[in-house]
């Protein structure tokens, strides 16, 4: 599905105190509204986070289109209609809605809290296979400890809503494209790991993972 972009009218004068991150909000549920039929206070609001983008696509280009290069400040909003899950990027007076829909489940990764000691069956499918092996390896390596010594706890195929993975590093920005992906739990010495995988990256430990709260 094609971002729609949707110029958002002032609704009265800004004043000084004003509360950029609410008018982001009201912008993105407003855009959404708009295009999908929903009434305007129906999206529940899962996230709001400040963003920079390097062009005027918001980082919500379409392929063959040019953009202007300039940085562009504003809010990432993750909004919640039912089960689905849209991602609207807005800056200033302008709202993009960015990508296709997702299901709540797409973008809400295992917890690794939730994880149990118990080993569990690997998955068959051979490149699954191989993700969780390469993540064993990486995390013996790590803790200087046998493979064997590694538990394989769950793999989870995911939709990541950019190309951190849910696992971005500070002052880094990523296009915001949906990245088809797994992510891995494993556990060794009594504690839980989280790998991430995705678009042919090798499967990496998330230290610090971003998780959507879907509440």
């Amino acid at each position: 599905m094609l971002p729609l972009v949707v110029m958002m009218a002032l609704l009265g004068s800004r004043v000084a105190g004003s509360d950029p991150r609410g008018e982001a909000v009201a912008a993105a549920r407003a855009a959404l509204a708009q295009r999908e039929g929903f009434h305007h206070d129906q999206p529940e609001v899962l996230d709001a986070v400040a963003m920079e983008w390097p062009d005027s696509s918001l980082g919500c280009g379409e392929k063959g289109k040019l953009y202007t290069p300039a940085v562009r400040r504003g809010y990432r909003v993750v909004l919640r209609v039912g089960g689905t899950v849209h991602v609207v990027h807005v800056s200033g007076e302008e709202a993009v809605v960015c990508g296709r829909p997702l299901t709540a489940a797409e973008l809400q990764p295992e917890a690794v809290e939730d994880t149990h000691e118990a080993d569990a069956p690997e998955p068959s499918a051979p490149l699954q296979r191989k993700l969780v092996a390469q993540a064993r390896e990486d995390l013996a390596r790590r803790l200087s400890i046998e493979p064997d010594a590694v538990h394989f706890v769950k793999l989870k195929e995911v939709v990541w809503p950019d190309r951190s993975l849910g696992c971005p590093r500070p002052g880094m920005l990523y296009p915001q494209i949906t990245q088809d992906g797994v992510q891995i739990l494993l556990r060794a010495a009594g504690r839980s790991y989280d790998y991430r995988s995705g678009s042919g990256r090798a499967p990496f430990l998330c230290s610090h993972p971003e998780t959507p709260s879907v509440r």
